[in-house]
C-alpha cells in the first residue's frame, strides 16, 4: 500500500467510529514475533503470514465473525439487564419513599424490632 502501512491503516480504522468494531485480520509476508505483536497492539484480531492457505483464511474469518456476533449479543443482553436493574432500583426507591412516609407520619408509635429483640428504628410518635 503506497504511503501507508497496514498498521497505520488499522489504527485509522479503529479511530473511526464507523469502522472501529470491524475485526481486522492482518495478512502479511512478515514473519517476526514483533510484527505480529504490533498488529495486535494497533487493534488487529488475528495475523496470518504468507503464503496463505484459503481454508485457513476462511476458517479464521468465520471464527472472528462468529465471535463478533456473540460479543454484540452479550452487549445487547447487558444493556437489557441494565435497564431491568435500573427499573427495579427505581421501584425499590419509590417503595422506600412511600414506606418512610407512612412510617414517619403515622400517628401511632411504630417500631422495628430485630431478631435479637432490640429496636432498630422507631417513628417520632
Amino acid at each position: 500500500m503506497p504511503g501507508i502501512d497496514g498498521y497505520e491503516l488499522c489504527r485509522m480504522l479503529k479511530q473511526d467510529k464507523r469502522t472501529t468494531e470491524v475485526p481486522v485480520i492482518f495478512v502479511s509476508a512478515l514473519q517476526e514475533l514483533h510484527d505480529r505483536v504490533r498488529g495486535f497492539e494497533v487493534g488487529g484480531v488475528d495475523f496470518i503470514s504468507k503464503p496463505i492457505q484459503r481454508e485457513e483464511v476462511l476458517a479464521r474469518v468465520k471464527n472472528h465473525l462468529q465471535l463478533r456476533r456473540m460479543q454484540k449479543n452479550l452487549e445487547e443482553i447487558v444493556a437489557e439487564r441494565t435497564v431491568e436493574l435500573q427499573n427495579a432500583y427505581e421501584t425499590v426507591r419509590k417503595n422506600e419513599v412511600r414506606y418512610r412516609s407512612l412510617f414517619n407520619d403515622a400517628l401511632d408509635m411504630v417500631h422495628i424490632v430485630g431478631l435479637d429483640g432490640k429496636i432498630i428504628d422507631a417513628n417520632l410518635a
